[in-house]
């Protein structure tokens, strides 16, 4: 059974000019009616009750501590030209951005989230990203500075903790992961990433 549930965090402010509009329950239950501009991947590193981030050097969310991961691309095969899976793209991104090696059957599917920006307009429309989210547990290969994201430190899994400039929403993601739950989610950002409008999430037993 898939598990619904709704809120705002009590500390963020809430868009007052009219251009938030929180997606209807049937929205929410449906996930397939949007259409994302791009899909992605994020994959964090656990281990002996730690999570490895590292800073982000350039490119979309510079500045701010997160896992690894972006954008799922086409890639050329013997048969002709096709896109990656979400799990070689979470390991190719892993491995460009850290150097971790690992394979597909070490990665855990946790999430699938969608990431709303306001356009120009400040109105929320299509999801810019559809993410798929994996926890690496204990990786056998050390997280080396790369040309992307710097700094790998291994923080301890309590949101408290973590450091104040990432992703606000991974604020509100990573304890349920922590807490082992799966789940599809729809995170209505800022434009700068810093302030989440609205988090809905639904459970599901398996990805």
């Amino acid at each position: 059974m898939l598990l619904y549930s709704l809120f705002k965090t009590s500390t963020l402010p809430a868009a007052t000019n009219g251009s938030f509009h929180p997606p209807q329950y049937e929205e929410i239950m449906a996930p397939r009616k949007y259409k994302p501009t791009y899909e992605s991947t994020l994959c964090f590193c656990l281990q002996n009750g730690k999570i490895l981030l590292a800073l982000k050097k350039k490119g979309f969310g510079e500045g701010k501590w997160n896992g690894y991961g972006g954008k799922i691309k086409k890639v050329q095969t013997p048969e002709g030209e096709r896109w990656e899976t979400p799990e070689e793209g979470a390991l190719r991104e892993l491995r460009e951005e850290s150097s971790i090696v690992a394979r597909a059957e070490d990665l855990e599917k946790v999430a699938e989230m969608y990431y709303f920006f306001p356009n120009d307009d400040g109105k929320y429309e299509e999801p810019l990203f559809k993410c798929h989210v994996y926890l690496l547990k204990d990786p056998t290969s050390e997280a080396k500075e790369t040309d992307e994201m710097g700094n790998p430190t291994w923080y301890p899994m309590d949101v408290n903790r973590l450091p104040s400039k990432m992703w606000a929403g991974d604020r509100q993601l990573l304890p349920i992961l922590f807490g082992k739950k799966k789940i599809i989610g729809y995170m209505k950002y800022e434009k700068d990433g810093m302030v989440v409008h609205l988090f809905s999430q639904e459970e599901v037993a398996s990805f």
